[in-house]
C-alpha cells in the first residue's frame, strides 16, 4: 500500500503534530509510507523515508503566526502550504490530508487516483463556530468566531474528500447533523502513553481531603467557569480544586473572584501533569467544545473517575469511568462531585474501570486501528 500523508504541522511537535507523528510512525513501521508532507519536524525518526518539509521557513512562519492575533497569517499560511503539499503529492493509492491543510491536495490526489481522507480534530466547523460565539457572547464578549475563509476551505474540504476523519463520537454527530452521510466518517479515537500516565501506588495517593483536578487552557472554551460555579455551589468540608493550566483572557474577568479562595489553587501550565492527576480524586473538564480532550485520556489513564461533558469528545462511560454531564448544567457538575466526594469506594471503582478500559487505547493501538482503516477504504 502507498500513502501519502500531509499536515501542516512540525511533527511531533506537540498538539496535531504529536497525533500526526503517531500515525505517520505507524505507516512507517508497516511500510506503507510514500511520501511524508510537513512543515517541519522535531524527530529526524523518518530520515530514511521520502519526505518533503519546508524546514527552518515552516518554523519560522509558524512561529511569526503566533503574534498574529487576527489569525490571518495562520490563514495565509495553512493555504500557501496546501498549494505547496498539492505540487508535492505523488501517484498514490491513499491521500490523507489534515482540515484546512488539503483543499487543493485533495484534488490532486484524486485526479493522480487516490482514495482520500481528510481529519479533521474536532466537531463539524459550523457547530464549533456557533458554540463558541455563542459561548463568548454569554460572558459579554465580542466574539470573533472562525474566519469566513476557513470555514469556505473547510466545508470545501468536507465535500471533496472521499472521508472524514475525526477523534470523537461527539465529532462525528455533528457531521451527521449538517448532512454528511455517516458512512463517509471514520471514528478513530485517539491514544496515550499509558505507562506514563499511570494510577499512584497506594501510599501515594493516601490523604483525608478530597481533591478535584483542572488541567487545560483556563478559558471559556474549556469550561472554567463552570467548573467555578460548580465548586462554589458544592461547598464541599475538607476539600480543594486544583487548577493547572494558562489562563487565556477571556476567563480572567470570570476568575477574578475565585483567585483569593483558600480552597482553590492557582498553579499555571504545568509541564508534566502526571503527579498532579495521581494526586487528585477526580477530573473535572466540562468543556464547550473539543475533538477529544487527551487530558481526558491522561486523567483515565491514571485511574481517576472524571465529570465530563458529551462535548469534551471524551471516552469517559457515564457512571462507569464517572459522570458525562449536561451542557453548562453547574448543578449537575457539583452534584457529581459532592456524590463523588462522600462515596470513596465508589469513586475509587470508578477509577479502576476507567483505567482498565483506556489501558488498550495506546498509540500504537491508535496506528493499527488507523491502519485498520486504510486497508478497509482499499478492500485489502
Amino acid at each position: 500500500m502507498q500513502v501519502t500523508y500531509a499536515i501542516n504541522a512540525r511533527l511531533a511537535g506537540g498538539g496535531i503534530g504529536n497525533t500526526a507523528y503517531n500515525a505517520v510512525r505507524a505507516l512507517a513501521r508497516r511500510g506503507w509510507l510514500h511520501r511524508l508532507i510537513i512543515s517541519s519536524a522535531k524527530t529526524n525518526e523518518f530520515r530514511d523515508a521520502d519526505v518533503r518539509d519546508l524546514g527552518l521557513l515552516g518554523r519560522a512562519l509558524k512561529r511569526v503566526a503566533n503574534y498574529d492575533a487576527s489569525q490571518r497569517l495562520n490563514v495565509w499560511g495553512d493555504a500557501w502550504f496546501d498549494v505547496w503539499a498539492a505540487r508535492q503529492i505523488p501517484d498514490c493509492e491513499i491521500f490523507h490530508g489534515w482540515n484546512n491543510h488539503a483543499r487543493a491536495s485533495l484534488r490532486v490526489a484524486q485526479a493522480r487516483g487516490a482514495k482520500t481522507i481528510v481529519e479533521r480534530g474536532g466537531s463539524h466547523i459550523l457547530q464549533g463556530d456557533e458554540l463558541l460565539r455563542d459561548e463568548l457572547a454569554r460572558w459579554g464578549w465580542r466574539a470573533q468566531g472562525v474566519r469566513p475563509e476557513v470555514i469556505a476551505r473547510s466545508l470545501d474540504e468536507f465535500a471533496v474528500a472521499d472521508y472524514i476523519m475525526v477523534p470523537s463520537q461527539y465529532n462525528a454527530d455533528s457531521f451527521v447533523a449538517r448532512g454528511i452521510a455517516r458512512e463517509r466518517i471514520l471514528l478513530l479515537p485517539l491514544g496515550v502513553d499509558t505507562a506514563r500516565f499511570r494510577p499512584a501506588a497506594p501510599s501515594e495517593s493516601s490523604r483525608a481531603n478530597f481533591r478535584a483536578l483542572f488541567v487545560g487552557q483556563v478559558s471559556l472554551r474549556k469550561g472554567i467557569q463552570y467548573v467555578l460555579q460548580a465548586w462554589r455551589a458544592a461547598r464541599l468540608d475538607r476539600a480543594e480544586l486544583i487548577i493547572a493550566g494558562e489562563i487565556k483572557p477571556d476567563a480572567a474577568p470570570v476568575i477574578a473572584s475565585y483567585q483569593n479562595d483558600a480552597t482553590i489553587r492557582w498553579l499555571g501550565h504545568v509541564g508534566d501533569p502526571v503527579a498532579l492527576y495521581q494526586s487528585a480524586d477526580v477530573f473535572v473538564f466540562p468543556s464547550i467544545e473539543e475533538g477529544s480532550a487527551l487530558v481526558t485520556y491522561e486523567a483515565m489513564a491514571c485511574g481517576l473517575p472524571s465529570i465530563v461533558t458529551p462535548n469534551a469528545g471524551s471516552l469517559v462511560r457515564d457512571q462507569r469511568d464517572g459522570f458525562v454531564v449536561p451542557l453548562r448544567d453547574v448543578n449537575v457538575i457539583a452534584e457529581k462531585m459532592t456524590w463523588l466526594a462522600e462515596h470513596r469506594d465508589a469513586r475509587t471503582q470508578m477509577g479502576r474501570a476507567a483505567r482498565a478500559f483506556i489501558e488498550p487505547m495506546t498509540w500504537e493501538n491508535y496506528g493499527a486501528r488507523l491502519l485498520k482503516f486504510y486497508e478497509q477504504i482499499l478492500g485489502t
